[in-house]
């Protein structure tokens, strides 16, 4: 009586397993995406204004 019931369970317990080792392949496949982008993404137009508006910040400070 009992057996239909453990035999559904151990269906979907073998389902959500399966459902979890994709989610593990996805999630190792994503860090290795991540682990090959390079380091400093390219320079968009907005960056290097930035930059240099934090250095003139800086060396107005010092020089006080």
């Amino acid at each position: 009586r009992s057996k239909p019931t453990i035999i559904a369970y151990k269906e979907k317990y073998e389902q959500e397993k399966l459902r979890a080792d994709r989610l593990q392949w996805e999630l190792q496949a994503l860090t290795k995406a991540i682990d090959t982008l390079p380091l400093s993404p390219p320079p968009s137009v907005g960056r290097p204004v930035a930059l240099i508006a934090m250095h003139r910040q800086k060396n107005r400070k010092s020089g006080n």
